[in-house]
């Protein structure tokens, strides 16, 4: 790795996904899914979740919608209004994931040059903030999935190089963090280095092609590795 950190030179910025990520929110978000779907008779399983991590509202909404035949009875801006509402009910309660607070503060105090990029909207990254505020404020750099700059969401490349120009950083010098199969080819359409955490659900064999390391959670994550300040305690 050390040949491979010299080749690729050291990491100048780090981007990392929002929900699944750094944030609990997937299990809030079936919850959500579900409040809106279920008295139409139709359940959003782990088979079906897990197709629509890492997507759009607009995308998200039309699998869904389709796949438990809504088409009659929901619209997908329906569905996602309806979703956006009573995942606000719950956003109080979404907790950080294991090693995010640890590795955040450390790269914000080292000055590391760092930036969410999530497909979620604007305002549900508003409504997440207020939960954390000591968290968002470390990033100086936000990209939701509804800015206008992001013209096509995850898979295609768009929002990480949305950051990557707006933090002046080559892609090529940008390590991303995606617990998403759709983040992870992104990251890796943008030219960049990429850590996959996926779900344990998940197959992690899918992830190998798209991400440089596969780690169980933002703890197992050792910043040296990629050129950045170690930690040190």
């Amino acid at each position: 790795v050390k040949g491979e950190m010299a080749r690729e030179g050291a990491v100048e910025a780090v981007l990392f996904d929002l929900d699944g990520t750094l944030l609990d929110t997937e299990t809030l978000s079936t919850i959500a899914i579900n409040h809106v779907i279920n008295p139409f008779g139709a359940t959003c399983e782990w088979s079906l979740k897990e197709r629509l991590l890492g997507l759009k509202g607009p995308d998200w909404s039309r699998l869904v919608i389709t796949d438990q035949k809504l088409d009659s009875v929901l619209q997908p801006e329906e569905l996602v209004r309806g979703w956006e509402q009573h995942l606000a009910t719950l956003y109080p309660s979404v907790a950080v994931l294991d090693g995010v607070e640890r590795l955040t503060a450390h790269l914000a105090a080292a000055g590391v040059k760092m930036a969410i990029c999530t497909s979620s909207s604007a305002h549900c990254v508003s409504e997440k903030r207020n939960a954390h505020p000591a968290l968002f404020a470390r990033f100086p750099l936000i990209v939701a999935g509804d800015d206008p700059e992001v013209k096509r969401g995850k898979p295609a490349p768009d929002i990480f190089l949305t950051a990557a120009a707006r933090l002046g950083i080559s892609p090529s010098r940008c390590l991303v963090f995606e617990d998403a199969l759709f983040g992870c080819q992104s990251g890796r359409a943008a030219g960049m280095r990429v850590i996959g955490i996926p779900d344990t659900r998940l197959d992690v064999g899918v992830f190998a092609e798209y991400a440089d390391e596969i780690l169980k959670s933002m703890a197992d994550f050792d910043p040296q590795r990629y050129g950045l300040p170690p930690y040190t305690n």
